[in-house]
């Protein structure tokens, strides 16, 4: 094993070589990273997860945070960077065919250690804004109930989606819908979820935020092929093990949190089922038929079948005709577990791990918490700010100051805003709807305002956006409600525009 392990490090290394350019150092990170049991975080939190990525990144890191050192605007006299630049390639993908075209540009694109740098066919935006509209377009795109309705990839009945609107919007996050184990291999599934791997590892190398909402259960499966700290259970052989054994904290918590209901009533029939065995190893047989589920039903009455409502699988051969019962209730809870949480999403899984490891290795996922994972790569899907971290973080400039009348009526606006409409403003001025882990003081460049010139009057103009350089261009409104009407209208007829001066 530590053979197998030695010669992943070393292939790591060779290709960061290479991504580095020729006669580049090894990327001692990633090996470090490898060897050790600690979280990234706990080694060096001050890079956010760069290390893991190698050392192109972390010096790209190290020169990102020397320029912006002072904040907005250029650097400060004598603090020019004197690192070296990363390689970029510029792509051009059209809208109208977004998940199509961007599968086949990271099966190209994937084993690059180039920035990649998108602009949308016919269309003038070019730069980092683009690129962030890019990767939030796509994870709109993946979330599509229409689309997910033709290659089911996401689990669709999960807690706390109303089924309402366009895109899925499960609580817990977004998880991957079970097909059958034995079934053939589902050759576009398999392909879009290696999609889903290659997109999720180029975001995190190139330092983009993708507000794909991924439960933390199937971040762990992509980062560490298990839901949890604990090894993933042996194959179930036919019949099951009398009574079973306790769910597995993790997949307990997966149960609750993806499937609401159904994964409670599955454990609630595993509770029993132990319980019931129990009884009978003590030959108590009339406490045995006498036991019930937590609501006073007997098993029988959930008219429960060996197959899954929802995906229609079959979890033995004529599992449609066969009820459950008091007697085979443990073999279909573990039958259940397997379909919902192991071998049912084992394909699925594996394609996006191969997909992720195509453009980030294999040890560098390792390094990270799902927590982790999903901080880096997803941001902060609550956008959080108060009076103090807008006065800090929001920088007035070019006719503004943080005493002008219309910074203030920008601040006060800006507090009133509900969670959608907050997404909303971060999407229209930095091209991406959550922001960076750590908030408003992680954006880079900072978030600024500036004054908009109108010679007709500020009333009559849109307040605009650089998506690219994190700047609102606003007219010096006179009161905040004619700054929140005309922001939110400019926010509401922004879609698919960058940088509309």
């Amino acid at each position: 094993a530590d053979a197998d392990a030695d010669a992943d490090a070393d292939a790591d290394a060779d290709a960061g070589a290479a991504e580095s350019g020729a006669g580049a150092p090894r990327p001692w990170p990633r090996s470090l990273l490898a060897k050790s049991e600690l979280p990234y975080s706990q080694l060096m939190p001050s890079t956010s997860g760069t290390l893991a990525l190698g050392a192109p990144r972390l010096v790209q890191r190290l020169a990102a945070e020397e320029s912006s050192s002072v904040g907005v605007g250029p650097a400060a006299p004598g603090r020019q960077s004197r690192l070296g630049a990363l390689r970029r390639e510029r792509v051009s993908v059209p809208r109208g065919s977004l998940l199509g075209a961007s599968e086949r540009l990271l099966k190209q694109h994937a084993k690059s250690g180039a920035l990649l740098e998108v602009t949308f066919a016919g269309e003038s935006g070019s730069g980092n804004g683009v690129t962030a509209e890019f990767y939030s377009a796509l994870a709109l795109a993946l979330q599509e109930r229409a689309a997910n309705a033709e290659l089911h990839m996401w689990v669709g009945d999960a807690e706390a989606d109303d089924g309402q609107g366009p895109h899925l919007n499960p609580g817990a996050g977004l998880f991957p819908a079970p097909i059958d184990p034995s079934a053939p291999t589902p050759t576009a599934l398999l392909a879009r979820f290696a999609f889903v791997g290659r997109l999720m590892g180029k975001a995190l190398l190139d330092g983009y935020t993708l507000p794909l909402p991924l439960s933390s259960h199937a971040l762990a499966l992509a980062a560490h092929g298990r839901l949890g700290d604990e090894p993933a259970p042996a194959p179930i052989a036919a019949g099951g093990a009398e009574g079973g054994a306790p769910v597995p904290p993790a997949a307990a918590k997966a149960l609750l949190a993806v499937y609401g209901h159904k994964g409670r009533t599955l454990l609630e029939l595993a509770a029993f089922s132990r319980t019931r065995a129990l009884l009978l190893a003590e030959g108590e047989a009339a406490q045995a038929e006498a036991l019930r589920l937590p609501d006073g039903s007997k098993v029988e009455d959930y008219c429960l079948v060996f197959a899954d409502a929802q995906s229609g699988v079959q979890l033995v051969p004529g599992g449609r005709e066969l009820l459950v019962d008091a007697a085979n209730a443990t073999d279909y809870v573990q039958r259940m577990l397997d379909l919902l949480l192991h071998a049912g999403i084992a394909r699925q899984m594996e394609a996006c791990r191969a997909g992720l490891a195509e453009v980030i290795g294999q040890h560098a996922p390792r390094c990270m918490s799902a927590v982790e994972l999903g901080a880096l790569l997803c941001g902060a899907r609550e956008v959080e700010w108060d009076e103090t971290s807008l006065l800090q973080h929001l920088v007035p400039t070019h006719g503004f100051t943080r005493s002008s009348a219309p910074y203030r009526h920008l601040v006060a606006a800006l507090l009133e805003m509900d969670q959608p409409e907050r997404r909303a403003f971060v999407q229209f001025t930095t091209g991406c709807p959550h922001l960076p882990p750590t908030g408003l003081a992680a954006l880079n460049p900072m978030l600024s305002v500036s004054l908009k010139h109108c010679p007709d009057g500020a009333e009559s103009e849109l307040p605009s956006a650089s998506t690219c350089f994190h700047v609102l261009k606003m007219p010096a409104y006179t009161s905040k409600e004619a700054l929140s009407e005309r922001l939110g209208y400019a926010i509401a007829n922004s879609k698919g525009l960058i940088d509309m001066s």
